[in-house]
């Protein structure tokens, strides 16, 4: 329920604003957005008994432009203040479609040289047919290889996944 709100809310965001502040849109609300995290006032921000005055107060302090700070104001009036993080994903989803440009996250388990990177951008744009825009974490607990996460769609070549796509093989042909 909560998906299918901030794709409508994210929507109608996208269908409000001009083309070509579309950009420069998203860099907003990942700014706001960024604020509302801050331990501190996250706690008060989305505290169910703080007021709904005093969140758009907060609001109007950040300074938006007039169309996000409606929109922040507009979740805020309906309760949905909460979902701004998602909203944000899929609105940012939206702006980069129109742009036929795309996010991947690749997850290693050691930072990647700069070539390797290049070469895994390539093959994703030349896969999707799109401008990729290539997100890289480390977490060294993986083991090895790669886990590449974009457009709805995995891609495991970790380590720990084959060793237990082998083990389950083992245990199959044991029996």
């Amino acid at each position: 329920m909560s998906t299918q709100l901030s794709k409508r809310y994210a929507q109608a965001l996208y269908e409000v604003l001009p083309p070509q502040t579309l950009q420069s849109a998203v860099s907003e609300f990942k700014q706001a957005t960024a604020v509302l995290q801050d331990p501190q006032i996250r706690e008060v921000f989305f505290h169910p008994r703080t007021p709904m005055n005093q969140k758009a107060q907060l609001v109007k302090l950040m300074d938006l432009s007039p169309i996000l700070e409606n929109f922040f104001l507009l979740t805020i009036e309906k309760s949905r203040d909460r979902l701004l993080p998602s909203m944000l994903d899929e609105f940012e989803k939206l702006v980069l479609a129109a742009h036929k440009t795309t996010t991947a996250q690749v997850l290693s388990a050691v930072p990647l040289q700069p070539q390797t990177v290049e070469r895994i951008k390539s093959q994703l744009e030349r896969m999707s047919g799109k401008t990729v825009v290539l997100e890289s974490t480390v977490d060294p607990n993986m083991g090895g290889g790669l886990i590449i996460k974009m457009d709805g769609y995995v891609i495991d070549g970790s380590v720990n996944s084959s060793l237990q796509l082998l083990k389950k093989e083992l245990l199959e042909t044991n029996q």
